[in-house]
């Protein structure tokens, strides 16, 4: 595998992990909802995570396991389940489970708390930074036909370079019709910006 490929198949896992970030859902008072990538679910007060579950497409609800609720407790919306942990006051830690859905600690030292999705995205672009292309500017996703289409600048004009095939363009302009002719919207790369 060339150095090229390399950084291809690299681009894609930084792509695949910067899409794991949990996504807060619903949050009121010190209790969160938030949902990852995966399909997991947790239910956090102050960071800790009191209940783990997830959501089923046949139900159309979210489960959750809960500490000292006997079997699973359904909620029709994230919204829903904070209302219950705040009605019932559940805050304990079930030891469990784990701390969150990737299993790792929540710094809540003054100063230090970063919200675990933002300090996940934060760690990820870093790694994604460093394993970018050098003169890189953006990346597309051209799906089967195309593959990855990293975007270059070349002189005056852009260098493309594709899984499947390159070209070169003369200015911005002639990028982005060449893009949208291959059925890539120039808006929306997955790194970097035109």
């Amino acid at each position: 595998m060339n150095e090229a490929e390399q950084c291809k198949t690299s681009l894609k896992s930084i792509k695949k992990r910067i899409t794991e970030a949990a996504k807060v859902m619903a949050k009121k008072g010190d209790y969160a909802f938030s949902k990852y990538r995966n399909g997991e679910v947790d239910v956090t007060y102050k960071g800790k995570v009191i209940a783990t579950g997830d959501f089923d497409s046949g139900a159309d609800a979210w489960f959750m396991d809960i500490k000292g609720v006997k079997g699973q407790k359904s909620f029709n919306s994230p919204g829903d389940a904070i209302k219950f942990f705040m009605k019932s006051k559940l805050t304990e830690v079930d030891e469990d489970a784990p701390v969150n859905a990737t299993g790792d600690d929540v710094d809540m030292t003054p100063g230090k708390r970063i919200p675990k999705p933002l300090k996940r995205f934060k760690e990820h672009l870093e790694a994604l930074q460093e394993a970018l292309p050098k003169g890189a500017i953006a990346g597309f996703d051209g799906g089967d036909d195309y593959g990855d289409i990293v975007i270059y600048k070349d002189g005056s004009g852009f260098y493309a370079d594709g899984e499947e095939s390159d070209f070169k363009v003369k200015n911005m302009k002639e990028l982005k019709q060449k893009l949208k002719s291959i059925g890539i919207n120039p808006s929306k790369p997955y790194f970097g910006k035109l």
